[in-house]
């Protein structure tokens, strides 16, 4: 009768033992399986950190280049107004030297000399 107690327990250990090493065997496969996890996310965080790096060198490269163009743009309006400016100096001289040299007044409109200005040559008579 111990005997067969003894066998029996020895049956029941063995069955439990096989059940037990199924539970680790499942276990460990779940751990492999999140370690791999883990080591797939960490290498997708360090590829992720790499881009933001380059992205971000990247946004500031373009706000140095769109901060390069507003000043070419600012200094190109203010050489434009400059250009303007003398364009508008340049046209009232030329139009103040034609009124000089024509001896026309701005304000006379009949194209006819106001300052008596002698129009005929005088010629010299024989003497």
């Amino acid at each position: 009768a111990l005997q067969e107690d003894n066998s029996r327990l020895e049956m029941m250990l063995n069955g439990g033992d096989y059940n037990a090493q199924k539970q680790i065997n499942n276990l460990e496969k779940q751990i492999e399986s999140l370690s791999l996890m883990f080591h797939q996310a960490a290498s997708e965080s360090s590829v992720i950190k790499v881009d933001l790096q380059v992205e971000k060198k990247k946004g500031k490269a373009k706000d140095k280049k769109i901060e390069n163009l507003e000043k070419s743009i600012k200094d190109l309006k203010a050489e434009r107004d400059n250009l303007k400016r003398v364009a508008r100096i340049l046209r009232d001289a030329v139009e103040n030297d034609k009124h000089v040299r024509t001896g026309l007044d701005p304000n006379n409109l009949t194209g006819v000399p106001s300052h008596g200005r002698v129009v005929k040559k005088i010629k010299a008579g024989k003497g």
